[in-house]
């Protein structure tokens, strides 16, 4: 391989890795909003098959598996980051119901979307397993407060 054609190759790969972060940088600011293949591989400037075999080529996974993997991580960081209920949290990351939404979940995570809740709350010391004093769910240390305090919420 000469020097111009390793160079074309080159251009050619980072051409197609713009045009795969502007669709990322799209899906992270639109994750709650309807998104079709068609209209990622419009903001690529690509066909449909083209825009689907690049993603997964590049990627590793298809553009509907990324979307729904992303969407479902969004909603983590929402249940972490809020109080707001599960299926309010759905419809902010995009998912048409709250069935659709725990099904994707559960096919992501291993776990409904209340149980992983229930789990992550549990760990985090906010929930109390049965037994155990009430008490014990408030009396967080210091660090934890400060922690919490500085991190930022999820934006949806």
């Amino acid at each position: 391989m000469d020097f111009g054609s390793l160079e074309a190759t080159v251009a050619e790969r980072i051409q197609y890795y713009a045009r795969i972060k502007r669709v990322v940088d799209y899906v992270k600011r639109n994750v709650g909003e309807k998104l079709t293949l068609e209209q990622v591989a419009s903001i690529a400037c690509m066909e449909k098959t083209a825009f689907s075999k690049c993603f997964k080529k590049r990627i590793g996974v298809s553009f509907s598996q990324y979307l729904r993997s992303y969407r479902v991580a969004t909603a983590i960081a929402a249940m972490r980051g809020s109080d707001c209920s599960i299926t309010e949290i759905a419809y902010r990351t995009g998912f048409s119901s709250s069935g659709a939404f725990a099904r994707v979940f559960k096919q992501v995570t291993d776990s409904s979307p209340s149980s992983y809740r229930r789990e992550m709350l549990r760990r985090d010391g906010f929930l109390v397993p049965p037994g155990k004093s009430a008490a014990l769910a408030k009396d967080r240390s210091v660090s934890d407060t400060i922690r919490e305090a500085s991190s930022d919420p999820p934006e949806l």
